[in-house]
């Protein structure tokens, strides 16, 4: 140390480096001390400092109490260095987890054992971590990770160590250190979440149970209904599949093979059967890559030895029903209609005092069909579920309500809308969503509203599916008809544009349904209603607002009243008064008071020979 400057009482030293073959020193750091005039500065070489006894007992003792919290604390907790390498002191818990023994300087990343997506994600980040969040005591956000520890046969793996199951694992890092040369200490805390997970797991299977218990309480009619419908769709998939064996093009059989899995799935899903789902999912999956022209090898095979399993699951569902309710489940299920007394009460005084002519005859019959009617949501109650279910199996991002009415609804009838129905939303799910992103530009609500309603006039029950969709533009319409050549431009001009939208249902419209999610284009669908259920199909729609499909049902002929011809009079006398009876076509009579001067001659003549009358 030299003396640069100095005065009364502060003097200032240069800390100064000799290098040889350097005439110049080289200051490495300046120091000023204030003195008094009594004091005097002096250097000498530290006393070498003496070794500290240290009681070896104590030191024993502190290590036992250190190995004890660190093999017992409930996380594993690690440090690693900016290469991610782990260091001399981690807890027993970091073992267990990883499935290895002597972690001291292996790569973190080759440890958790993840994918190469996962590893690239995980090594991104910590190197972020590390070079920009250098503050001490900085922690990062929780990930999950699902690690698989490695098999025994690793490289300097120990022998001791049990081999270890895929697990989940909470994974967290917090800053101890970071030096101006890159150096770092990071912190990682693992948590091993598998049992966490395996409880939310039986909690979630146990929901399930319980919401097909419920369902089954509620209504074990509509349960046996469904799986009767179930089964059905089943068998039918199964008879799909061994005609494809002849013909593994048949567009028609393929579609109906892949809506009557949509079917499984969807009533499946009102039972919380995961399995059959999950088969369902599988088949999808397959039949989608058969109507894109790239069918996976022996995917016939393959899809028999799934539906197979797939039938074994349900007749256990069957049989667990029978054993819960007692029901037998029937191929052709009969609806047990309640009654209400009252209406058996009206039904028994109509009869008693019956005559028999057309306007008593309607007033039976109406009052015989208000016991067969059942509420618009009981109707549809299957349609609902199986619905439902459908969305759950796609995830598609739509809700279907049912909304209120209090109009009734022929119970069979609501069964003959079931087909028409399932392939209208099916048929609303693939062409009349519109995106997220355009949804949310028109400030719709992410999930598409999709909903049925029944109206009844005078002329019968008006059955809407109605969308929030993309709608329809007119114009669009028919230069998408021209376009395809459905018609010429001289059929076209002749039709108004308030009849332009039922251009829709032409055939070949729709030419995209090469998925085959619908067994039906929107053109069958109208064929469908118009044969079996001989009704009128329309369709209403406002560009991007949505649209509606209209199914129009008049009454049935009976119901409506009618002028009774008759065809046969008949001539009566009794107790002084003479009487005639007319005969209709459906066989009512009705009688009524007449003079004798009505009395044709040759009856009267007649009466008179007989004895009836006398003179």
């Amino acid at each position: 140390m030299s003396q640069e400057n100095q005065n009364d009482s502060l003097k200032t030293y240069a800390l100064v480096k000799h290098t040889e073959g350097e005439e110049t020193p080289q200051v490495m750091a300046t120091v000023s001390i204030q003195l008094d005039e009594s004091e005097a500065l002096s250097f000498q070489p530290a006393p070498e400092k003496k070794d500290e006894q240290v009681d070896s007992a104590e030191l024993i003792e502190l290590q036992k109490k250190y190995d004890i919290l660190m093999s017992s604390l409930p996380v594993g907790l690690l440090i690693i260095n900016q290469e991610f390498l782990v260091g001399a002191e981690y807890t027993q818990v970091c073992e267990d987890i990883l499935g290895q023994s002597d972690l001291e300087g292996k790569n973190l990343l080759d440890l958790l054992n993840v994918t190469d997506d996962e590893r690239s994600k995980i090594s991104t980040y910590l190197k972020s971590f590390i070079q920009t969040l250098g503050e001490p005591g900085t922690q990062n956000p929780v990930d999950i990770l699902d690690i698989v520890p490695p098999s025994s046969d690793t490289e300097n793996e120990s022998e001791d160590m049990p081999e270890k199951d895929a697990c989940q694992v909470r994974i967290g890092y917090q800053m101890i250190s970071q030096a101006a040369d890159g150096s770092a200490q990071v912190l990682v805390i693992l948590e091993n979440t598998t049992p966490i997970k395996t409880a939310n797991e039986a909690v979630e299977r146990t929901e399930k149970q319980v919401q097909r218990l419920e369902g089954i309480i509620v209504d074990p009619d509509l349960s046996a209904d469904l799986i009767a419908e179930l089964i059905n769709s089943v068998n039918i998939a199964i008879d799909n599949l061994a005609k494809l064996k002849d013909s593994p093009d048949d567009s028609d059989t393929i579609a109906s093979l892949s809506l009557n899995i949509h079917k499984a799935a969807g009533l499946s899903s009102g039972f919380g059967e995961e399995q059959t789902i999950a088969l369902s999912e599988i088949l999808l999956d397959t039949i989608q890559k058969v109507t894109q022209k790239e069918p996976p090898d022996n995917w016939i095979e393959t899809c028999e030895s799934s539906l197979n399993e797939l039938a074994e699951t349900i007749t256990n569902l069957m049989e667990t029903f029978q054993e819960l309710t007692g029901l037998e489940i029937q191929e052709k299920p009969v609806k047990k209609l309640k009654i209400v007394g009252e209406d058996l009460t009206r039904l028994s005084e109509s009869v008693s005092q019956l005559q028999i002519n057309a306007d008593e005859k309607k007033q039976l019959v109406e009052q015989i069909n208000n016991l067969k009617s059942v509420s618009v949501y009981d109707g549809f109650s299957q349609t609902a579920r199986m619905i439902q279910g459908i969305i759950d199996i796609t995830d598609a991002s739509a809700a279907f309500t049912i909304e209120e009415s209090e109009a009734l609804i022929d119970y069979a009838l609501a069964q003959k809308l079931n087909e028409p129905l399932i392939h209208l939303f099916l048929h609303i799910l693939k062409h009349n969503i519109d995106a997220p992103e355009t949804r949310f530009d028109r400030n719709k609500v992410e999930e598409a509203n999709i909903s049925v309603s029944v109206i009844e006039d005078d002329e019968g029950l008006v059955v809407e599916m109605s969308d929030d969709g993309e709608g329809f533009d007119p114009e669009v319409v028919r230069q998408t008809i021209m376009e395809k050549g459905l018609m010429t431009q001289e059929a076209l001009d002749e039709i108004a544009d308030d009849d332009c939208l039922d251009l829709v249902f032409t055939p070949g419209y729709y030419q995209s349904d090469e998925d085959m999610q619908s067994a039906m284009s929107l053109d069958q669908i109208q064929a469908f209603v118009r044969d079996e259920l001989n009704a009128e199909m329309f369709v209403d729609a406002e560009l991007a607002e949505g649209t509606t499909f209209m199914i129009k049902i008049p009454k049935k002929a009976e119901d409506k009243p009618s002028e009774s011809k008759p065809v046969k009079q008949v001539y009566g006398f009794n107790a002084g008064f003479y009487y005639l009876f007319e005969i209709d076509e459906s066989g009512d009579c009705r009688a009524s008071k007449i003079e004798r001067d009505a009395v044709p001659e040759k009856v009267l003549k007649k009466w008179l020979a007989d004895g009836t009358l006398s003179d």
